[in-house]
C-alpha cells in the first residue's frame, strides 16, 4: 500500500465530511500519518488503541470499517464524533473528555497481563491532555510499572484548543524542550521527538519498541501539525479545532448572522463589570474562546487566568482567591464542571467562599452528543448546602443575574446554553435575586407552567401555538432559579390551579422540576391534582441536531403543545 497516497485519501475524506457536517477536524487531520503508522504496526482490535478525547480519531474510524458510514458523522443515527464502544470493537474505550487515555490504557494492559494476553495497549494523548491532573495521576502509576506491552504516544502539536499554558508546556514541550528528562525522571523509556508526518520513521520506531522490551512503559513522542494538509486549518488551528459546516475550498464557515450568544453576552458583561470592580478575576480551564473570555483577557490581562485542562484545580484556585476577598468567576462548560464536583463541595461550598460559576453549554448541545450535554449540573449542585443556581432565559437577565451574583454570599452558579441569547425586549424589568418572574397570568381552571432558562422560550412558543382561549387559562412563570425556589410566587401561582407543568433543559431526575415539587411539599403548598415534570429523561441522549434531541427527549414544540392541550382538558 502506498501510505502517502492513503494519507492524502484520508485527509480528503475527512475534509469533505466535516465541510458538510462540522466536526473536530484540526486534531484528526494532524494525526493522519500517526494513525496509519499505528494501524500498520499494530493489529486492532487484538491490540488496543486508546485515543485521548477522540478528537484525533477520524482516520482511525475510516481505517476500521466505518468508511461507508463516515458521511453520517455526528448526524442522528450516524457515527459519533468521538470514540464509542457502542460503535466498534476497535474503539476499546470511549472518550469525549481529555486526559483519560493513559489511565484507561494502563487498566486495559494490566487486565491483559493478569489473563496472560501478550497483545499491546497503546494510549495516544495530546500534549494539551497532559496538563490535566488525571494524566499526571496515571503517569505516576504507569512510570512505576514493569509492564512491557504498554506504549504511550504523545501527539505533540503545541495546542490544546488554543495555545498550551504553564510550566509543563514550557519545560517539557515548549521553548526549553526537555521531554526526555521529564519522562525518564518518571521512570519511562523515552524515544523522540519524531516527525509525526513521516510514516516510515514512526513505523520503524514502533517496530523497535515492539522488538526490544525494556521492562518499562515506553513513551514515543511525535511532533504533528494541527490541521495538517488543509491550509485554512493550518493557518487558524484554534478556529478549526471544532467547526460547523464550511466551504471546503476556502474554509469559510456558513454565515449565520444574528444576535450575540450567551457566551458573548457573559464575556462582555463580565469585562464591563471588571472595569469598575478591580476585585473581579476570571478563570478558564483551556476554554477562553468557547466561554467568551477572549475580550476579558485583552482588557484585563492581569486578572485573567487560563489554568489549562485542569478543572478541579481551577475551582480550588478560585477558592484560594476568594479567601483573599477577590471575586473569582470560573467560566466552565457544564459537562466539564462534572470533573470538579469534589472541589465545588469541599473547597468552596463547605468553606462558604464567594465564587461565581458561569456554567456554559448547559442543556442539550447537539452533534457533540452525550459526552458533552450539560444535563447534570442542577442535580449535582442543588443538593449542596448554600449553593444558588440561576438560569436566565434571555440576554438581559444573564447580565442582571451576573451583576447580582457579586452581591450575594457563597457559591453562585449561573447556567446558560450554547447558542444565541434571545432578547426580552425593552424595557426589561429587573427581578430580585432568587425571585421568579410571572410572564402571563391565567384564569379559570388554570394550568401553571414553570419553565427554567432556555425552556422558558420553549414554553412561550408552545403557548403561542394554542388558541387564545387556551392561552388565557395558563400562568407562565420564568422560574429563573433552580435553587432557591421562589416559594412565595409558587404558592400564588398554584392557588386555584388544577395542573402544574415544569419544564427544563436538563435531567429531570433530581432536576428543577423535582426541586419545585419538593419546595411545595416542604412549604405546605398544595400541589394541584395533575403534575407533569418535563425535561431530559433518565437516559443518555445520542448525538443529533438539538431539535432532534428535543424530540427524542419528549420536549419538542409539537410534544409540548400536545402536553398542554392534554392538561387543559
Amino acid at each position: 500500500m502506498d501510505l502517502t497516497a492513503k494519507a492524502a485519501e484520508l485527509r480528503h475524506r475527512i475534509i469533505d465530511v466535516c465541510a458538510q457536517n462540522g466536526g473536530h477536524i484540526g486534531a484528526s487531520l494532524g494525526a493522519v500519518e500517526l494513525t496509519l503508522a499505528l494501524h500498520e504496526e499494530f493489529e486492532t482490535p487484538r491490540d488496543s488503541l486508546v485515543w485521548d478525547v477522540g478528537h484525533q480519531s477520524y482516520a482511525h474510524k475510516l481505517l476500521t470499517g466505518r468508511d461507508a458510514d463516515f458521511g453520517s458523522l455526528r448526524k442522528k443515527g450516524g457515527i459519533s464524533g468521538f470514540t464509542s464502544r457502542d460503535e466498534s470493537e476497535h474503539d476499546v474505550f470511549g472518550a469525549g473528555h481529555s486526559s483519560t487515555s493513559i489511565s484507561a490504557a494502563l487498566g486495559i494492559a494490566e487486565a491483559k497481563r493478569l489473563r496472560g494476553d501478550d497483545s499491546w495497549t497503546v494510549a495516544v494523548i495530546g500534549d494539551g491532555g497532559l496538563t490535566a491532573g488525571l494524566a499526571f495521576e496515571a503517569l505516576n502509576q504507569a512510570g512505576a510499572c514493569a509492564e512491557p506491552r504498554l506504549l504511550v504516544i504523545v501527539n505533540d502539536n503545541n495546542l490544546s484548543i488554543s495555545a498550551n499554558v504553564g510550566a509543563l508546556d514550557r519545560w517539557a514541550f515548549g521553548a526549553e524542550r526537555e521531554p526526555r528528562k521529564f519522562f525518564e525522571s518518571l521512570g519511562f523509556a523515552y524515544e523522540g521527538p519524531l516527525d509525526g508526518h513521516d510514516i516510515e520513521a514512526m513505523r520503524a520506531e514502533l517496530r523497535k519498541v515492539k522488538a526490544e522490551p525494556l521492562g518499562r512503559v515506553r513513551v514515543v513522542h511525535v511532533l504533528t501539525k494541527k490541521g495538517k494538509g488543509f491550509a485554512p486549518a493550518e493557518n487558524e488551528p484554534v478556529k478549526f479545532h471544532g467547526v460547523g459546516p464550511f466551504d471546503k475550498l476556502t474554509g469559510k464557515a456558513e454565515s449565520k448572522p444574528g444576535a450575540a450568544t450567551y457566551s458573548q453576552v457573559f464575556g462582555r458583561e463580565l469585562a464591563r463589570l471588571a472595569c469598575s470592580d478591580k476585585s473581579i478575576v476570571a478563570i478558564t480551564a483551556a476554554m477562553s474562546e468557547g466561554t467568551g473570555l477572549v475580550g476579558f483577557a485583552k482588557e484585563h490581562p492581569d486578572r485573567f487566568y487560563d489554568v489549562g485542562i485542569a478543572e478541579p484545580h481551577a475551582l480550588v484556585f478560585a477558592a484560594g482567591l476568594a479567601t483573599q476577598r477577590l471575586k473569582p468567576v470560573v467560566a466552565i462548560y457544564s459537562t466539564f464542571l462534572q470533573r470538579a464536583v469534589d472541589s465545588v463541595i469541599h473547597d468552596i461550598a463547605l468553606q462558604k467562599l464567594d465564587v461565581v460559576l458561569a456554567v456554559d453549554r448547559a442543556g442539550l448541545v447537539g452533534a457533540d452528543g452525550p459526552t458533552h450535554h450539560g444535563l447534570f449540573d442542577i442535580p449535582i449542585l442543588r443538593g449542596i448546602p448554600g449553593v444558588a443556581i440561576g438560569a436566565p432565559s434571555c440576554a438581559e437577565d444573564l447580565a442582571l443575574m451576573l451583576q447580582a451574583a457579586f452581591g450575594e454570599p457563597g457559591l453562585k452558579a449561573v447556567r446558560y446554553p450554547r447558542g444565541t441569547a434571545p432578547s426580552a425586549g425593552s424595557p426589561f424589568k429587573p427581578t430580585a435575586w432568587g425571585r421568579a418572574r410571572v410572564a402571563t397570568t391565567g384564569t379559570d381552571q388554570l394550568v401553571a407552567v414553570w419553565a427554567l432558562g432556555t425552556a422558558f422560550g420553549w414554553a412561550e412558543k408552545a403557548l403561542a401555538a394554542l388558541d387564545a382561549k387556551a392561552r388565557k387559562r395558563i400562568t407562565l412563570v420564568d422560574a429563573r432559579f433552580a435553587k432557591p425556589i421562589d416559594v412565595e410566587t409558587l404558592a400564588s401561582t398554584l392557588a386555584g390551579a388544577h395542573a402544574l407543568l415544569t419544564l427544563e433543559d436538563g435531567a429531570v431526575a433530581g432536576g428543577f422540576g423535582s426541586a419545585l415539587v419538593e419546595a411545595a411539599l416542604v412549604g405546605n403548598i398544595a400541589l394541584p391534582p395533575r403534575v407533569r415534570l418535563l425535561g431530559v429523561p433518565d437516559r443518555f441522549i445520542k448525538h443529533a441536531e438539538v431539535e432532534e434531541q428535543r424530540e427524542d427527549a419528549g420536549v419538542s414544540l409539537p410534544q409540548l403543545v400536545s402536553v398542554l392541550e392534554e392538561l387543559l382538558k
